[in-house]
């Protein structure tokens, strides 16, 4: 089985490189853009590296959600996240290849919470399950949940988890070029998988790796008492756990020695059993919190006081691209819980 992983030098791409089953490495062509430009639609139709492939998992991405706002970052943007997979789509097409394509929680914007409103108005607002911040139904004493100290700001009304089939409407230039880029990607492969996903970090686990998790923790040890946003929800994604449930994906359908790689990766982190042909999947981690009380997690996991995070609203810490209020998406790849990530980030344990 031919693999190739494209944005080879990016976080996710680094956490397939740690995560990559036993038997499999020698088969997996690492493609940095060193050796394969996404975005030159020449580089892509005569790449060799794609040529035979059996998979591409597509993680090359322009990710500076700010950046895109303007040029340069904008046309950077619509070069790698809207033009680049339907290039790789076709290769893969021709190739005969499945296509498995990363992308965001970014393509939804707030149009959940905007319904919820209407619906709240006409008697039928669907809600969120009555679970905690961290997805635990009424535990006590896990942080976030009502009545506990620290718990930020109250959840927006109407939210419930985002499903795949959850109308899209993204509010930035990064989010509509993902969501371009994931029309293209299925619109030319009939055998791609999408995969969205969100709040990715790494931690200490890629010591030079900048990310919200890595952050807090140079700010904790650095003396610095942050304040964060506390009025945006999502679902925090540890890059290893998220890399392993790609793996299971990639793997699928690629003989007996895919499967016994497959089962090297782990039954904790298994991901669907059925064919994944032109469908759109969530993969995160389980569970759901807000900005400030994923840095509050942050310190304490690492041995410093929480409370030395104060929260801030969205309006105190202004942004070039708005930010969503509501990323929570309904996981359909199996990932442990966040909070299981956070710990793992912070002692650099895969």
């Amino acid at each position: 089985m031919r693999v190739v992983v494209t944005g080879a030098r990016g976080q996710l791409g680094r956490s397939l490189a740690l995560t990559c089953p036993p038997g499999l490495d020698g088969d997996v062509v690492w493609a940095d853009r060193s050796l394969l430009d996404v975005t030159d639609p020449a580089a892509v139709a005569a790449s060799p590296a794609l040529a035979g492939a059996d998979v591409v998992l597509n993680c090359a991405a322009f990710t500076d959600v700010d950046g895109a706002e303007e040029e340069p970052g904008r046309t950077s943007a619509e070069a790698a996240n809207a033009t680049a997979p339907g290039l790789i789509a076709r290769r893969c097409a021709e190739e005969g290849a499945r296509l498995v394509h990363v992308s965001t929680d970014y393509v939804f914007g707030d149009a959940v919470l905007d319904d919820a409103a209407h619906a709240d108005a006409a008697g039928s607002r669907p809600v969120l399950d009555d679970a905690a911040p961290g997805g635990v139904a009424g535990s006590e004493g896990v942080a976030g949940s009502e009545g506990v100290a620290g718990s930020g700001a109250a959840v927006p009304a109407g939210a419930r988890p985002l499903l795949p089939g959850d109308p899209t409407s993204p509010q930035t230039v990064y989010g509509r070029t993902k969501l371009a880029g994931e029309r293209a990607a299925l619109a030319a492969c009939p055998q791609t998988t999408v995969v969205r996903t969100a709040w990715v970090y790494s931690g200490d686990t890629l010591p030079e790796h900048k990310d919200f998790v890595s952050t807090m923790l140079r700010l904790a040890r650095g003396g610095v008492d942050p304040k964060v946003v506390d009025d945006q929800f999502g679902s925090p994604t540890f890059a290893p756990d998220l890399a392993r449930a790609l793996w299971r994906l990639v793997l699928e359908g690629g003989g007996a020695a895919a499967a016994a790689a497959a089962d090297a990766v782990g039954a904790a982190h298994a991901g669907t059993d059925t064919d994944t042909a032109g469908r759109v999947l969530h993969g995160v981690g389980a569970g759901w919190t807000s900005w400030y009380l994923l840095a509050r997690e942050v310190f304490a996991a690492a041995g410093f006081d929480p409370d030395r995070v104060s929260p801030v609203d969205t309006a105190g810490y202004p942004t070039r691209a708005k930010r969503p209020r509501w990323s929570v998406l309904a996981p359909d790849l199996e990932l442990p819980e966040w909070r299981t990530g956070v710990a793992r980030a912070v002692a650099a344990r895969l």
